[in-house]
């Protein structure tokens, strides 16, 4: 077992990690101390951090509302082909 002394690489979606406050912290951190490689975290890393979370409400809220698109997409594309639940035979009669 090791420890490490001189670097910390931490491979991950900062979308993702950003939603714990805890991770969201150390990100920030990271980031405003230049240790950070990649795209720009999707947030502003001088804002104060929310102890108490909250931070996936407006995640799920997006993801519902695109689900939601989704669905009504698929129903209406299931309404223009009104026979797309009949059964139809693997070849053609002759």
């Amino acid at each position: 077992m090791t420890r490490a002394k001189a670097l910390l690489i931490v491979v991950g979606d900062p979308e993702v990690l950003g939603l714990d406050p805890l991770w969201r912290s150390f990100l920030n951190y990271i980031y405003q101390n230049k240790g950070w490689r990649g795209p720009d975290i999707p947030w502003d890393p001088s804002e104060p951090i929310n102890e108490a979370g909250g931070y996936d409400l407006a995640a799920r809220n997006t993801a519902a509302l695109d689900m939601n698109d989704l669905t009504r997409r698929m129903e209406s594309m299931a309404m223009e082909d009104l026979n797309a639940g009949v059964d139809k035979p693997w070849r053609e009669l002759d």
